[in-house]
């Protein structure tokens, strides 16, 4: 796990980069990226970033789940393997997932 890096001391910036959710990205395209290298807490503190930075003015997003690892099965994914590029959102803010997932 990448919160183990360096010994448990963790390279901030690294971190933030590697967490900070990409132009578009759409919200389960992010939890199975974030979560296949961080893993999950069992909080929404990967889903609050997303919405933080991506759909700031949604908070319907935060009661459909208890964690993140359950709100991204309740979308229908598996956490095996490293997860594929998202295929990009069509309007900035949305929280629709990309065509990558099923409806």
């Amino acid at each position: 796990m990448i919160d183990d890096f360096l010994g448990g001391t963790m390279n901030a910036e690294l971190v933030e980069s590697w967490t900070t959710p990409l132009p578009r990205e759409c919200l389960r395209c992010y939890l199975a990226r974030v979560l296949h290298d961080h893993g999950c807490d069992h909080s929404l503190r990967w889903t609050t970033r997303w919405r933080a930075s991506c759909a700031p003015s949604v908070a319907a997003v935060l009661r459909h789940a208890r964690c993140d690892c359950a709100l991204l099965a309740a979308g229908g994914a598996s956490r095996g393997g490293t997860p594929a590029p998202c295929a990009g959102v069509t309007r900035l803010g949305s929280t629709r997932p990309c065509r990558r997932w099923p409806p």
